[in-house]
């Protein structure tokens, strides 16, 4: 690859530094995580900027989908792969940032007609699993899972009446695991968790009257949280 390319890429990168963005403020792979892709890429480590990325843009960062797709339609430390390429340049484009939306016709662009059917397809799989509907619910039930069943109400018990210890029997792994269970009785930890929930809830909601679309095992998975949600 030429010292032109790369010089293009990065400076593309650094006017798009500012369309990083992530459905709320979803849990990152890594403290810094996108920082840390950057800098490995503009090192030219492809393979070790594209497994950060591609971690990123499985939980919705379209800033990551948009480095996801580039390391395919160049192959950057991944076999090139032009139908990949435009399915996740198809997710990034959901961004407010003009660029990636031309960068995704860009793509679209360079299929062949004989391809088309195939690229569509990859599209269409890709927006299944990693559209910003379906990262909303799996992030609904990732935050429903996290709350303590003892979340307040009268029903299920308040927490503040529970008395946890932890005692350090030599395993970290065991012993970092009670401390997180104790941080997550903090009723201002579970006030947060509810709110995160409720407005998850609000998204959803408006992501389906809005048209979008979810495959069957998501809206499955939809009513059951909502019959356990209004169980509390």
């Amino acid at each position: 690859m030429t010292k032109l390319f790369l010089s293009i890429c990065i400076l593309f990168i650094t006017n798009l530094s500012v369309a990083k963005e992530t459905l709320f403020d979803l849990p990152k792979i890594e403290e810094n995580a996108e920082t840390k892709a950057d800098e490995l890429f503009e090192k030219e480590q492809f393979e070790k900027s594209f497994k950060l990325y591609l971690s990123l843009a499985k939980i919705g960062d379209k800033y990551a989908q948009y480095m996801v797709s580039l390391q395919y339609f160049h192959g950057l430390g991944i076999e090139k792969d032009t139908l990949k390429a435009y399915g996740w340049a198809n997710l990034a484009k959901r961004s407010k940032t003009k660029e990636m939306k031309d960068y995704y016709h860009l793509v679209k662009s360079s299929i062949g007609e004989s391809n088309l059917l195939r690229a569509e397809t990859i599209k269409a799989e890709l927006s299944e699993q990693y559209s910003d509907l379906v990262i909303a619910m799996r992030l609904k039930r990732m935050i429903r899972n996290t709350i303590p069943k003892c979340g307040g109400s009268r029903i299920r018990g308040n927490c503040s009446f529970i008395r946890h210890y932890c005692v350090d029997n030599g395993s970290q792994q065991s012993y970092d695991q009670c401390l997180r269970e104790v941080a997550l009785r903090d009723p201002k930890v579970i006030r947060n968790l509810k709110h995160d929930l409720a407005k998850t809830d609000e998204y959803i909601e408006f992501k389906l009257k809005t048209g979008g679309s979810v495959t069957v095992k998501e809206l499955g998975s939809q009513e059951q949280d909502k019959s356990q949600t209004e169980e509390k």
